[in-house]
Parts: C-alpha cells; sequence; structure tokens
C-alpha cells in the first residue's frame, strides 16, 4: 500500500472520506480499520459496517471475522436495510413486504385507482410495476406521498401536470394499503430506523461504509447518523452502479461536506493495469498520468451511442464483424454491462438477430433458463393452481419445447419449429458470454433479482385467500375442455380437429 491508505487505516481525527478508483484498496481499509480500532479498546459490538448490498456486506463480514482476534456478543454488519432491521428489532422484518408483494396488492385495488392519463400498452401489472419501482426511488431519496403531492399540484395543467397529480393519487393509495396491513417497505424501515436513531444516544462508536458512492439519500442519511462523530467512508465518485450516473460523484461529495471531515485520495491502483487505468481517465475527462505507459497490445475505442438499444446494436454488429471477418472464436469475446436484466437483455436480443452464439452469464441469466423457468411454473402452480400462464408452460409437452423471455417468437403458442430453433439456441453451449460486473464482486447482477423470481413463490393477496376462499381454478377448467375437445394443452388457436383456426397450416 501506500502512505495515504496507511494514514486512513489509523486515523484519529473524526470524520473520513477516502476516494480511490476500483481495485484502490477501499475495501481491505475497511477492514483494516475495523481491526485497528479494535486493537485500540474499541469494542466490536460498537462499530457499525455498512456496504451497498447484501453480497458485498457477507463478503466483508466474512474477511473481518477471519481477521478478528477475540470473542464478540455481535459484529454490525451489513446493508442499511440490514442494520435498519437490526435497530428496530428482528419483528421489524415480519412485517416487510417486497415489490411483488405490493404490485399484488394495487392489482387487486387496480378499479379503485384513476388511471386516466397513463398508457396500460396491454398491461396492467406492467404499468403498476413501473409505480412501484418509482415509488421506491422516491423513498430511496427520503420524498414520501405528501410531498411529491404537494410538488404534483404545483405543475401547470400541462402535459405533465395530470399524469403526475394521478400518480400522487396512486402513491396515496400504496401507502393507504400499507397501513391498513400494518406492513412496510424498504423505504418505511430505512426511515423509522432513521428517526429512532436521532431520537436516542448513538449506540455506535465508530461506522464504517464501504462504496458510499452506491447509497440512495435515506441509506447515507441513516449511516451518517449511526455516529455522528467518527463516521469513515470509502467509494469512487465515478463507479456507482447502481445509482444514476451522476449521483455517485454527488453522494461522495455530500459526506466531504460536512463540518470537519478529512478527505484522501488513494492515487495507486492494485488491480488494474497502466492501460486500463489511462483509458479510464481519459473517458472521465482527466489527462493522462506522466506514468501512464503507451498501450502496447490491442487496443481502446469509445462509442458514444443515442440509447440502450443503439448501443446493444452496435456491440452486436462489432461482434458479427470480429466472428465474420476476422476469425475471431466466440468464445475470445465477452461483454461486460451493468445490468443482466436491462443491458444484458437488449445485447442478447441484438444478437439473436444476427445467429451470432452467446450465453448470458449472471443471476438474472440463471432463471432464464427453460428447465429453471419450468420448475418455477410447477411451483407456482403449488401455490396457485389458477395461474393459467404456469399451466400453459408446466403442462407443454417436453422441455425442449420451452421459449426464453428473451427470444423473439411469441411468449406462449409459439409455433413448435420457432420454440424448437429458439430452445436449440439456449441450449447449445455457445461460448460467447455476457457478463455483469456485479457478479465479479459476489454482487446481484441487478437489484431485485432474485426478488422478483422469488416473489412467483409468495400466494397473492388476494381477497379469496385472505377468507380462505379457493380461488377458481381457470387453468384446470381449461385443461379439462382441452382434452375433451381432443387439443393438446400447448396448441392454442387450433381447433379439436387439429386444423388452425386462424388460417394457419392443419
Amino acid at each position: 500500500m501506500d502512505s495515504q491508505w496507511d494514514e486512513a487505516v489509523v486515523y484519529r481525527g473524526g470524520r473520513l472520506v477516502v476516494l480511490g478508483v476500483a481495485g484502490s484498496g477501499k475495501t481491505r481499509l475497511i477492514e483494516q480499520r475495523f481491526a485497528w480500532l479494535v486493537d485500540h479498546g474499541v469494542a466490536p459490538e460498537r462499530i457499525a459496517v455498512a456496504a451497498a448490498s447484501p453480497a458485498r456486506a457477507a463478503a466483508l463480514r466474512a474477511s473481518i471475522e477471519v481477521d478478528l482476534g477475540q470473542a464478540y456478543e455481535q459484529l454490525c454488519i451489513g446493508s442499511p436495510v440490514e442494520l435498519a432491521a437490526l435497530i428496530l428489532g428482528a419483528d421489524s422484518l415480519e412485517s416487510l413486504l417486497g415489490a411483488g408483494d405490493r404490485l399484488a396488492m394495487l392489482l387487486e385495488r387496480i378499479d379503485e385507482l384513476s388511471l386516466a392519463h397513463h398508457d396500460f400498452g396491454g398491461s396492467a401489472s406492467a404499468l403498476l410495476g413501473r409505480f412501484v419501482r418509482r415509488i421506491d426511488r422516491l423513498k430511496e431519496e427520503s420524498i414520501g406521498a405528501q410531498e411529491f403531492a404537494a410538488w404534483a399540484d404545483a405543475l401547470a395543467d400541462d402535459r405533465q401536470g395530470p399524469p403526475e397529480r394521478e400518480f400522487a393519487e396512486v402513491y396515496r393509495s400504496h401507502e393507504q394499503m400499507l397501513a391498513d396491513a400494518c406492513a412496510r417497505d424498504q423505504g418505511d424501515l430505512l426511515r423509522d430506523a432513521l428517526k429512532l436513531v436521532r431520537s436516542q444516544p448513538p449506540r455506535f462508536e465508530h461506522a464504517l461504509v464501504d462504496d458510499g458512492q452506491e447509497l440512495s439519500f435515506a441509506a447515507a442519511s441513516l449511516v451518517a447518523a449511526l455516529a455522528e462523530r467518527d463516521l469513515t467512508v470509502t467509494g469512487d465518485p465515478h463507479g456507482a452502479l447502481l445509482r444514476l450516473r451522476g449521483a455517485g460523484a454527488e453522494r461522495m461529495r455530500s459526506f466531504a461536506a460536512a463540518p470537519g471531515t478529512r478527505a484522501i485520495r488513494l492515487e495507486r491502483n492494485l488491480r488494474n493495469p497502466e492501460r486500463v487505468q489511462c483509458a479510464a481517465r481519459v473517458i472521465l475527462g482527466e489527462s493522462p498520468s506522466d506514468t501512464d505507459s503507451p498501450p502496447t497490445l490491442g487496443d481502446v475505442r469509445f462509442w458514444r451511442c443515442a440509447n440502450r438499444r443503439a448501443q446493444a446494436q452496435t456491440v452486436a454488429s462489432e461482434i458479427e464483424r470480429l466472428v465474420s471477418r476476422e476469425q475471431v472464436e466466440p468464445g475470445a469475446i465477452a461483454v461486460l454491462v451493468p445490468s443482466i436484466v436491462d443491458d444484458g437483455q437488449a445485447v442478447a436480443v441484438a444478437l439473436e438477430e444476427r445467429a451470432v452464439a452467446h450465453r448470458l452469464v449472471g443471476e438474472a441469466a440463471f432463471f432464464q433458463r427453460a428447465e429453471i423457468r419450468d420448475v418455477l411454473a410447477w411451483l407456482r402452480l403449488l401455490v396457485d393452481p389458477s395461474d393459467a400462464a404456469a399451466v400453459v408452460r408446466a403442462l407443454a409437452p417436453g422441455v425442449p419445447e420451452a421459449v426464453p423471455l428473451w427470444h423473439g417468437g411469441a411468449r406462449y403458442g409459439a409455433p413448435g419449429p420457432v420454440r424448437a430453433s429458439a430452445d436449440r439456441a439456449d441450449r447449445a453451449p455457445a461460448p460467447a458470454a455476457i457478463r455483469s460486473p456485479g457478479g465479479c464482486r459476489a454482487a446481484s447482477a441487478g437489484p431485485g433479482t432474485v426478488q422478483r423470481a422469488c416473489c412467483l413463490l409468495r400466494p397473492p393477496l388476494s381477497s379469496g385467500h385472505r377468507a380462505g376462499v379457493r380461488p377458481l381454478d381457470r387453468g384446470r377448467r381449461r385443461l379439462r375442455a382441452a382434452r375433451a375437445g381432443g387439443a393438446r394443452p400447448h396448441q392454442r388457436g387450433r381447433s379439436p380437429g387439429g386444423a388452425a383456426r386462424h388460417g394457419g397450416r392443419a
């Protein structure tokens, strides 16, 4: 390490902000500072450690436990939401509802919502899902329903005003439904924990925060309130993957702007070669340092694209050129994306259009595999036998006719050749990989990916379930009707005699 790193480990002056790029030793600094504080008489239970995600917090906990050479009662290490649950008590997690649960609650009362100024686009779930995600983002910035409604009421009656006021009513309904169910979401958990921390004497002597650029305003406010005087935050202002562009730099500036805060910058990079560092400085608008040596192998090019689709098409076109013209093996090409769910899917579709063999790598890609989707369909049927989509998926004759969502065919009922060819492309050992950098740090490929998949296993919060009334078994009725007519369950759009009703082949 270097002198700045050593100074940050043993710093005694109060609040400290350590800035450095990926690979400069920020996470290791948090681990060593924790050990140094314990060696100088601070009890491990009096040190709070926060990381941006549960996966990163688990990795940090494992490293600290290995280095810790004394007994302790409990280590307070976790994501901001986990620390909030620790502050409020274990019972606070019992009333926590995820995005899928809250979406189900809104769908139950969709007839009570005024949505005249919003386009459903053929799917009420998609529209309300966007509403839930927007509500979560507002709560991450500590903007409640009343504050948003006041802002929306001040808008003029133009194209923006009515839709925003309509969304404000949905926001109010969302909060009222949570109150009626005596439940919370993650935003409420952070808000309640912050109120409790501010109303009591400081519980911790020191607070250590890794990757502070990834924290939302609510999470940053909570970790800053845990130990008002002795707070150490490490982060890369330009390295925020979970936040909007520029939000990471603003978050680190807010930490450094607090009175009495010392800022230390780590200049040395222990992970990346000089070529990569030089390219990063150029794209950030910084001048290459005098120590940057010219690259000797390969080159670095930057593309500026108008949108996500244009970016995916440019990447796929370049890969097609490398494979077809320069005879580059697909396995020698890797595409790194911030999120498999968004950017990764766009690149996969563009590669499919060009018939380029590829493979998605990441947690989201796991849940898109045909066999995993089949298992989830059966589990959904165990929870809710009336799930017609799960019936079609689960009772289709044979796994080889399954179609992943990101293929170009129809989601259900695509013609057999389309399903078969799409499945062959899905199951072929295509070596070209599309990876998410989050997987390299034991972080989730995208926020909410596993949560959305697990929500499929939860029973819907319908009035019938709460009252103990079994819902109508629409899926089984359709299956019995199809069998009685001689049609297979997967042959949608065909008559009992086997001929297509809409001009298709017999």
